[in-house]
């Protein structure tokens, strides 16, 4: 609550515990945060077939208020309290990480269809978080990790205590008690590193021997995942072999010691502090993993990838499976198009392409897992541009186009896969996520597209995500139209600044602007010229501040020749050239005829002196390069709001009409973007303005922002139910946007 100062929260909580003395005066005052949560759940959730669910009307504050505790906390909260006068507590905790919402009249959830999921990435949508934590709670292998974006030690000594105090509450739920002596140690071992030391071994050994005993998961090659998955929880086959089964144990843990708390046992009251604190500590590492905040930007959203990466990798290509058995559904229905590194080593080779040739264990148990994933996964490589060979001369093109080479000749033998390959459909460029100009991947798409035994036209674009500066995203998704030459076979992923509100944006900034040199400087050479190009005329006294500083800031940088804005926008238009040019790259055939643009019209500025001259030293000068790289700050002109929004429409207008699909990701773009609300996307604009044009809903990184595409679908319904706007239009758009998804599908080749 971050309108608040400190002083109004301490008021706000005084008046909650007065009204807890009330509410809940049969209970321990330790008890009273958890029976709170408890009744908070409660307007949130129904039991449908006794699963928890949430009700349609609630879903968007549910998603506000369990993001950051988790919905597992607020549904088993809310499912003790609901059954703790049963004779026995449940055995069914088998439903999925994120919750379904109730039944709906919302066509495309209502009736059960297949959901695709073209924009996800495998490496982050298993579950980031709960996964690892119920390995960490039997396993002790704890060693910190450096989180090298944040500069500091993931330490492990408190999930280590909450290791114990988990043991402890198993033995409760099974109607044991816990000594004094353990209770003291537990709080002891905070300030003594001895007693630490001691109350962990004891623990690790007791949790050892337990694992002995625990049920093993029908989960591929996952053997006693969990001592606290006893037999009673896995009665059920078809519950046995879900990969939900992986978090059945610590389900039954908070349930069944909520239930017995709640139902006012003494050996529960006596320990509920040590509950709370194991809650605490859970959250606290939990917010490492999964983004549980709104902070503007994509290098927020990448700390949280960095921090998912850190600890142990317990479960190899299971965790992969998880992935993708829960992207495609229990019941196989859905669709999903997953998005796999081709990666470097470390000597400049390439590494062994993984998940083309997928290990057994990832497809399970269960019979017909193996044919569900082969029917309803696609891979989309994704080509990044630290992944290029640092080398500026011919053998490191000769590693480019042998590397290209082996990904077409792979989907080239697409249709004669073995049982346990999986096709790849498309080739995926990141832009935003490492600073990568659309112009860096220009002769590698020619490339592909020219080759002679698979012309590829499959591809996808990051662009318009995250960027210094509003300019900047609007360029980046120009260049790609303009370098790339995107047509009706591409897609494009978020497309943001399209549909980002300038005027709002600026505002937030105060005006200001912040990015290097080079970058600052093109983006004002590109939008005056884009200024002309829609016909939008700028202030004389604006344009002259503008061009001032274009000026200031290419002398800053230290190009040679002097400055003319003409010149210096044609050496921008020449950059979906190879620097190298197509005369050095012999014996390379078809890639030394990729290498230049085939826009005619290039030549003549090719032949100019001063312009290639610019453009050399924008590629190749070092210290040109260094210069730029230095930050500049400026205060934008107020009068540029008008001639980014029509350049804005002018651009949409274009990707209408080459038909170039979209996909955006709901929860994702929330979280990065410069929206208050699910209904301020830029999905509704881009479902508004482009009507021929394939847009889809997509998950992103699942894991990581603790979602499912049922629950991206859900949450776009959601936010048009409560706009009036939409009124009498829900079926109608989420059945074109399920329809859209499906059609911008990649075909095997």
């Amino acid at each position: 609550m971050p309108a608040f100062d400190i002083q109004e929260l301490r008021q706000t909580m005084e008046a909650y515990k007065r009204n807890w003395a009330t509410e809940f005066a049969d209970y321990e005052e330790a008890t009273w945060p958890l029976m709170f949560v408890s009744t908070q759940a409660g307007w949130l959730l129904k039991k449908e077939g006794g699963i928890p669910r949430v009700r349609k009307e609630q879903l968007l504050r549910w998603r506000m208020i369990s993001l950051p505790v988790s919905e597992d906390l607020l549904s088993l909260s809310w499912l003790a309290m609901e059954e703790k006068n049963h004779a026995r507590g449940r055995t069914n905790f088998v439903w999925e990480d994120t919750l379904p919402i109730t039944a709906v009249d919302w066509n495309a959830l209502s009736k059960g269809k297949s959901l695709s999921d073209l924009h996800s990435h495998l490496g982050a949508s298993s579950d980031a978080f709960n996964i690892r934590w119920i390995y960490w709670m039997n396993n002790r292998t704890f060693k910190p990790k450096r989180d090298s974006q944040r500069k500091r030690e993931i330490g492990m000594e408190h999930a280590a205590i909450a290791a114990v105090i988990r043991y402890q509450l198993f033995e409760i739920c099974n109607g044991n008690g816990v000594e004094q002596k353990m209770k003291d140690d537990i709080l002891e071992s905070f300030k003594d590193g001895v007693v630490w030391q001691l109350l962990v071994d004891n623990g690790y050994g007791k949790i050892n021997s337990a694992k002995q005993n625990s049920l093993k998961p029908n989960v591929g090659q996952v053997e006693h995942w969990d001592y606290a998955i006893i037999d009673e929880l896995g009665s059920d086959e078809s519950q046995k072999s879900s990969p939900y089964m992986l978090h059945v144990g610590e389900r039954y843990i908070m349930y069944e010691y909520l239930r017995r708390l709640y139902k006012g046992e003494q050996t529960a009251k006596d320990t509920a502090e040590f509950f709370y604190l194991y809650i605490l500590i859970k959250c606290s590492y939990r917010k490492l993993f999964l983004q549980t905040n709104e902070q503007i930007g994509l290098s927020n959203y990448q700390e949280y990838e960095g921090a998912n990466k850190q600890g142990i990798d317990h479960m190899g290509e299971a965790r992969k499976r998880y992935a993708l058995q829960t992207a495609i559904g229990e019941r196989g229905k859905n669709y999903v198009e997953s998005r796999i590194s081709w990666q470097w080593d470390k000597n400049g080779g390439k590494s062994p392409v993984p998940n083309i040739y997928i290990e057994k264990s990832l497809f399970g148990n269960k019979e017909g897992d193996r044919e569900k994933l082969l029917k309803r996964v696609r891979l989309v490589v994704s080509y990044r541009k630290s992944d290029f060979p640092h080398d500026d001369k011919s053998n490191g093109l000769k590693t480019l186009t042998d590397t290209y080479e082996e990904i077409l000749q792979r989907i080239l033998r697409n249709k004669a896969l073995q049982d346990i390959e999986f096709s790849i459909v498309g080739i995926d460029f990141t832009g935003s996520d490492e600073k990568a100009r659309p112009e860096v991947y220009a002769q590698l798409v020619r490339y592909v597209r020219r080759h002679q035994r698979l012309s590829l036209k499959q591809l996808t674009y990051h662009a318009g995500e995250d960027f210094y500066d509003l300019l900047d995203g609007i360029r980046a998704i120009h260049e790609v139209l303009k370098y790339l030459k995107w047509d009706e076979h591409c897609r494009i992923g978020h497309a943001l600044a399209l549909a980002t509100k300038p005027e709002r944006y600026y505002e937030l900034r105060g005006w200001n602007v912040i990015a290097t040199r080079q970058v600052m400087l093109d983006n004002l050479v590109w939008f005056i010229e884009m200024c002309s190009v829609v016909g939008y005329r700028i202030g004389k006294v604006q344009e002259k501040e503008i061009e001032d500083k274009i000026k200031s800031l290419y002398e800053e940088i230290g190009y040679t020749e002097d400055f003319d804005l003409r010149k210096y926008t044609d050496s921008m238009r020449l950059r979906g050239d190879h620097p190298m040019g197509a005369g050095r790259a012999e014996g390379l055939s078809l890639f030394a005829q990729t290498a230049l643009d085939d826009d005619a019209a290039l030549d003549a500025l090719r032949r100019d002196a001063v312009v290639s001259t610019m453009f050399r030293e924008y590629y190749g000068d070092k210290k040109t390069r260094e210069e730029g790289e230095k930050l500049a700050f400026w205060k934008m002109p107020r009068a540029i709001v008008g001639g980014v929004s029509r350049i804005q429409k002018q651009l949409l207008q274009e990707i209408g009409r080459k038909r170039i699909a979209i996909e955006t990701c709901p929860t994702s773009n929330y979280m990065i973007g410069y929206f208050e609300k699910y209904i301020d996307l830029p999905l509704f604009t881009f479902v508004e303005q482009l009507p021929d044009n394939a847009i889809s809903i997509n998950t992103d990184d699942k894991g990581i922002i603790a979602t499912s595409i049922e629950n991206e679908y859900a949450l776009i319904a959601a936010a048009m139910e409560k706009s009036r706007k939409y009124k009498g239009k829900i079926d109608e758009t989420m059945t074109r946007l399920v329809k859209d998804a499906r059609k911008s599908r990649f075909d095997v080749q």
